[in-house]
C-alpha cells in the first residue's frame, strides 16, 4: 500500500484559502474526472451540488446535463461561484446540507469535501434532507474526508492514519507544542482513542457509520472507491 499519502492526496486536491479567509480545499482535474466518471452524466439529468464552494464541479456539469443547481452555504463562496459561471442552466442556492432551501428535485445529486463540515448530530438528518430531493432510483455520490476501511480488522493501518491525520490537521504550533510531546511511538492507537481525545465534530467518521446513517434515509450502498485510507467516494442510490 502506498503511504505517502500527501503525494497522493496532491494529485486529486489543492489546498487553498478561500474569499472569506479559511483554509480549504479546491478538487483537481483529476477528482473531478473520477466524479464524471462515477456519474455518467447524461443530457436528460437534473443535477445538484451540495457544498459547491465556488462552482468548480457545478459548473462542468452543467456543460453535460440539462439543469444544475449549486448550493453552498458561505455567501462570498457562492458570489464567487457566479461570477465564475456563464451557463444558463446553473443556479446557484444559498444553503447547507442542514437546511437546502431548495424544493427542486434531482436524479443526481453530488459533493464533494463538504459533508465532514456538517456537525455530527446532524449528519443523519442531512442525508435525510437529500433524500427527499433525490428521485427514486437517483444517485446520491459523496466525495469526502473518511476513515474507508475498518480500524478494528486493520489497527496497525489505523495506527499510521491517526498519527498522519493529527499533524496534517492540526494547526501547526499546537500540534508541536500540545500534541507531538506526549505521542507514544510505540503505541497503537486505537478508534477508543481518537474519541476519547478528539472533540465528536473534528473527528473523522468511518465508512461504516456512513452507510448505517444512509440506511436510515433509505439509501443502499453501491460503490466506494478509495483515493487513500482517510478519503474516497461513495456512491449511494435513493
Amino acid at each position: 500500500m502506498d503511504t505517502n499519502w500527501t503525494s497522493v492526496l496532491d494529485n486529486y486536491v489543492n489546498k487553498v484559502v478561500s474569499p472569506d479567509g479559511r483554509q480549504t480545499y479546491e478538487s483537481k482535474e483529476r477528482l473531478v474526472d473520477t466524479l464524471l466518471e462515477l456519474a455518467e452524466l447524461k443530457d436528460t439529468d437534473k443535477v445538484i451540488d451540495i457544498g459547491c464552494g465556488w462552482g468548480n464541479f457545478t459548473k462542468i456539469c452543467g456543460e453535460f446535463v440539462s439543469n444544475v443547481i449549486g448550493i453552498e452555504p458561505n455567501l462570498e463562496n457562492l458570489n464567487e461561484a457566479k461570477k465564475r459561471t456563464d451557463l444558463v442552466n446553473v443556479q446557484y442556492v444559498q444553503g447547507s446540507f442542514e437546511q437546502l432551501n431548495c424544493n427542486q428535485k434531482a436524479n443526481k445529486i453530488v459533493s464533494m469535501l463538504a459533508f465532514h463540515q456538517v456537525p455530527w448530530k446532524d449528519k443523519e438528518r442531512a442525508l435525510k434532507n437529500i433524500s427527499d430531493i433525490l428521485e427514486k432510483d437517483g444517485y446520491f455520490l459523496l466525495c469526502d474526508t473518511m476513515i474507508m476501511f475498518n480500524p478494528e480488522e486493520e489497527p496497525e493501518l489505523f495506527d499510521k492514519v491517526y498519527r498522519y491525520l493529527l499533524k496534517e490537521t492540526t494547526p501547526e504550533e499546537i500540534y508541536t507544542q500540545y500534541i507531538e510531546p506526549y505521542l507514544d511511538k510505540d503505541a497503537i492507537y486505537s478508534v477508543n482513542d481518537m474519541k476519547e481525545n478528539t472533540p465528536e465534530d473534528n473527528r473523522f467518521y468511518f465508512l461504516e457509520e456512513l452507510e448505517s446513517w444512509a440506511k436510515k434515509s433509505g439509501f443502499k450502498l453501491i460503490k466506494t472507491v478509495e483515493i487513500c485510507p482517510f478519503f474516497g467516494v461513495v456512491v449511494l442510490q435513493n
